[in-house]
């Protein structure tokens, strides 16, 4: 009987979530006011440029609050761009990466790839947010360590790129 009880329970959790509107990883109202946080960054700064690598980990984008101006390489015939960067997590936790492009990411942790949980679209940002600077948003759960950032392939060569822990505190001043 306890048994069903805590089965009972755990369902109606699930089922809240699932049909009022919440979800496991906060409001999307949540996500958009840190996309808006990001936009002020991607506005303002700080910035740092670097250059993708074709192969290996590529150069580490790590500092939090920061505009990532990354420099693409060449990957394929015809203007195709693209290349790699890394992260480094602090811990197991979601991260919401915004872009200034289109351009197709690709995550990978230990060789494996990490689905994002959530993409939200230009037209979604800009009317939620109101942030036409960010064409594209990723939110995705993270393990501590390392994380390949494959982009491309594209046709620009270079995007721009904030990272931000999707919750948890992270106080800065502008």
């Amino acid at each position: 009987m306890k048994k069903l009880v805590l089965y009972t329970v755990i369902l109606s959790i699930f089922m809240y979530f699932f049909l009022v509107g919440g979800n496991l990883f906060g409001t999307h109202q949540d996500i958009f006011s840190i996309i808006e946080h990001a936009c002020t960054h991607m506005q303002g700064g700080p910035y740092e440029h670097i250059r993708a690598q074709g192969e290996g980990m590529g150069p580490g984008a790590n500092n939090p609050h920061t505009r990532y101006e990354i420099e693409l390489i060449a990957v394929e015939e015809d203007n195709k761009w693209g290349g790699n960067v890394h992260f480094s997590a602090s811990g197991h936790n979601d991260y919401l990466i915004t872009l200034d492009s289109e351009i197709p990411l690709t995550l990978k942790q230990n060789g494996a790839i990490v689905e994002p949980n959530v993409v939200f679209s230009s037209e979604e940002i800009t009317s939620k947010s109101n942030c036409p600077l960010i064409k594209k948003a990723y939110l995705f759960t993270l393990e501590i360590g390392k994380t390949l950032l494959d982009f491309g392939p594209g046709t620009l060569s270079s995007v721009q790129m904030i990272i931000e822990k999707a919750h948890g505190d992270q106080p800065h001043n502008h």
